[in-house]
């Protein structure tokens, strides 16, 4: 329980089926004879599992239980804590480590995503700047799609360049560890709004520049990124990500994707989540038959990012888009395959 919005978990205990006649007892306990921390409860502590009578080949029938870790967030700790659990049925003892503490969240903004497992996934309706202009906005979609909600580009004859004034959704999240991470856009399974057209929108990633530093997660989390930027304080761009990612400014980040260096690191990418060669109706189209089988269209790029709170600002550039989820997750860690993918992580409301 070291992540903010972790609060239950589950442990199975089961007999791998055996004798009808000998059930199997269990007893849960805290090493050294301890009691549990106010900030843990675990129920049930003890119990009896009894297989079920099969007259198929196999004689009997295992039975399970599941045992609920269930952390109280107001109890935690400031420094974490660790508490060693013994699952034991007399013969054999297993034991379970659980870990808890206080996430600090002192400093962060209201709409501060917070990571779990180093993971950060962000529904699309909490942004913490929904900005249009005259030429349209962004526009809240409810009980739609696969996550209950989506922001949807409105109206849809409005289309936008590059350059000029586009509606715009900011999200703001906190980067546990600099590295390289995968930022990753899923958006309902429409279609471009014209033949032969595309859905593209821009995405800008600033690190925001603070003078204090937040002892979070578990994890020095800068809320500025002068440790981890600013020469004079020792940081180098190759110390800081690694000469293998480029020690450079421009072979890191490349002139062409907008990096700038100064109090704010900047990143900007032209995101396409439907190509201009995409076909709507033919199963021959890679792209148009999993949108319909997964009922999501994907799009994502690669890029650096440094410790602390980061900004992310979506600016739409054709109709069409409606954008469901925004998941951010470490390149060298990617995410177990789901239908869904993980919950949406906590914030600071």
């Amino acid at each position: 329980f070291l992540d903010e919005g972790s609060t239950v978990v589950l442990l199975e205990v089961a007999n791998d089926g055996g004798d009808v006649e000998h059930p199997l007892s269990y007893e849960i306990k805290v090493a050294g004879g301890k009691a549990l921390p106010a900030w843990l409860s675990v129920t049930p502590m003890q119990g009896t599992l009894t297989p079920v009578q099969d007259f198929g080949c196999n004689g009997s029938r295992s039975q399970m239980q599941e045992i609920v870790l269930e952390c109280h967030p107001e109890c935690l700790p400031t420094e974490a804590e660790t508490v060693e659990l013994l699952v034991t049925d007399g013969d054999t003892t297993v034991a379970v480590e659980v870990k808890g503490a206080k996430v600090d969240k002192s400093g962060l903004e209201i709409m501060t995503f917070l990571p779990s497992d180093g993971c950060i996934v962000m529904d699309a309706k909490h942004y913490a700047e929904n900005k249009g202009t005259e030429k349209g906005t962004f526009a809240l979609v409810k009980d739609y799609g696969q996550y209950g909600s989506a922001m949807k580009v409105a109206p849809a004859t409005a289309w936008f360049t590059e350059e000029e004034e586009k509606p715009e959704l900011t999200y703001r999240f906190c980067v546990p560890t600099a590295g390289e991470y995968v930022v990753e856009f899923l958006a309902a399974p429409t279609n471009p709004c014209v033949n032969q057209g595309q859905i593209r929108f821009v995405a800008q990633i600033v690190g925001k520049q603070s003078d204090s530093t937040q002892e979070n997660l578990g994890t020095k989390c800068s809320v500025g990124l002068e440790q981890n930027l600013e020469v004079e304080q020792g940081a180098s761009i190759g110390q800081s990500f690694g000469a293998e990612q480029g020690a450079s400014i421009g072979q890191s980040f490349g002139a062409e994707r907008g990096a700038s260096i100064g109090r704010n690191l900047v990143t900007k990418h032209i995101v396409t989540m439907v190509p201009s060669s995409f076909r709507a109706g033919n199963n021959s189209d890679v792209d148009w038959s999993r949108g319909v089988l997964d009922q999501i269209h994907k799009a994502s790029f690669t890029t650096v990012l440094s410790q602390g709170v980061q900004e992310l600002t979506v600016g739409a550039m054709e109709p069409g888009l409606v954008l469901e989820r925004i998941r951010v997750y470490r390149a060298d860690k990617p995410l177990k395959e789901s239908y869904l993918g993980p919950e949406e992580s906590a914030f600071v409301d």
